[in-house]
């Protein structure tokens, strides 16, 4: 099944991408299926490592949409096109949403730093921005998000296209 088999190419491209036996003593990963329909697969991968002769973990988070038919990877480009100035008024104006690594709702402090292509497709037709740890919020708040709303993409993919 093409599914499957695209899920056990993203889950190796991370895991080669990530462990290096000389540095890393131990490496847990996680992931979740977000969003799939007959032509993509959007996957959101959190992998927590920890290095040799420490007791602290880290932690990575990932996402990957896949064309499934070609096995290709799909660019952000494809479903949003957006800057950081139109991220930060849509979050500002509640058009887009903040989530720490629990998916609790948070208010951030600081301004957003730069618009992750690390996206996932939500069900509702939302976009997902997923941040490292420490990008958004603090470090122990975990991989953040930004979810974008459709409605806001529609607009931003308008006015973005025009200006072309």
């Amino acid at each position: 099944w093409l599914g499957r088999q695209v899920e056990e190419k993203a889950i190796r491209r991370i895991i080669d991408g990530v462990y290096e036996k000389h540095v890393y003593s131990k490496v847990d990963m996680t992931y979740y299926e977000k969003y799939e329909d007959d032509n993509i697969i959007s996957l959101m991968f959190y992998v927590n490592k920890k290095k040799k002769f420490s007791n602290s973990m880290e932690l990575e988070g990932y996402t990957i949409t896949y064309d499934k038919h070609t096995g290709e990877r799909v660019p952000m480009s494809r479903y949003l096109n957006i800057n950081l100035e139109q991220l930060q008024d849509a979050l500002n104006n509640s058009q887009a949403y903040a989530v720490d690594g629990l998916d609790n709702g948070v208010n951030l402090s600081k301004r957003i730093p730069y618009v992750s292509h690390n996206y996932f497709i939500c069900h509702d037709g939302s976009i997902g921005l997923l941040y490292q740890a420490g990008d958004l919020m603090e470090v122990e708040a975990g991989a953040c998000k930004i979810v974008v709303s459709p409605e806001t993409i529609a607009k931003v993919n308008e006015l973005n296209k025009a200006n072309e």
